[in-house]
């Protein structure tokens, strides 16, 4: 329970440098943040008060999925109408944080007064964004043990979905709560991305069984597993005998933003 709760504290921690009230987030040059940072005395120096070191959107929106799923919830759906009502009492704390605008559009669609479609939002072309990873971590903490695999599949695609239904967004959701719940289980992450690949067609299976947008869905689906077969190719961990992840010599800031 330490390392659960450590998880969700030094999540938040690190949201807070990177955001760094709303001055960071969205593609700040790595090199100006780290020459920022050395000029204010390094991380040794910082003191991350609340006021001038807030979380982002995405943090919050993450807590509201963690006091989801630590409610008394007798089924699925009512776990996930639970979320619904979590986020739409939340997301309206997140205009101040600029938050994901797919976000924002996703929460206005949720339907807490509907018993029967309450997390159904329409497909959305723009919810590509990585607002449904950042708010999912806690899931794999959730449904950490192998065995709950089925349902970690189901959770975090619905939940990705409620706000970003677009494969590039809920497969996002579900390669979160994923490598979370490796990291539980003492997975090496040299695996991580592999094992995430093999998942993906359960996934697949899943979406198909719910009979929800799968045409817009295939027109979609492989750019996620596409880039992440060309991260693990270009690393020489595509294979099982791979386990040892290659960087270029020359890896510095400048080279990890291209």
């Amino acid at each position: 329970m330490e390392r659960f709760q450590a998880a969700m504290l030094l999540a938040a921690a690190g949201d807070a440098l990177g955001y760094r009230n709303l001055c960071a987030e969205n593609g700040a040059p790595g090199a100006g943040v780290r020459e920022e940072l050395r000029r204010s005395g390094g991380l040794d120096r910082l003191v991350l008060s609340a006021d001038a070191w807030p979380v982002s959107d995405n943090t919050v929106m993450h807590m509201a999925t963690a006091r989801a799923l630590t409610t008394d919830y007798w089924c699925l759906d009512d776990l996930y109408r639970e979320m619904v009502r979590c986020y739409v009492e939340v997301i309206e704390k997140l205009p101040e944080r600029r938050p994901d605008p797919a976000t924002v559009e996703g929460c206005s669609q949720l339907k807490p007064d509907n018993y029967l479609l309450a997390w159904h939002t329409p497909f959305n072309e723009k919810g590509s964004g990585f607002g449904a990873a950042t708010k999912a971590m806690c899931i794999g903490l959730r449904y950490w043990k192998p065995a709950r695999l089925e349902t970690l599949i189901e959770v975090s695609i619905e939940c990705g979905r409620m706000t970003h239904n677009h494969p590039t967004g809920f497969l996002g959701s579900l390669c979160t709560a994923l490598f979370v719940s490796y990291a539980a289980q003492g997975k090496p992450p040299v695996q991580w991305g592999r094992d995430m690949l093999r998942t993906v067609p359960l996934a697949e299976e899943y979406c198909r069984k719910t009979i929800r947008h799968m045409a817009e869905y295939q027109e979609h689906w492989f750019y996620f597993e596409a880039k992440w077969q060309f991260y693990l190719e270009e690393r020489k961990i595509s294979e099982d005998s791979e386990n040892k992840a290659i960087f270029p010599d020359n890896y510095n800031a400048e080279e990890r933003d291209k």
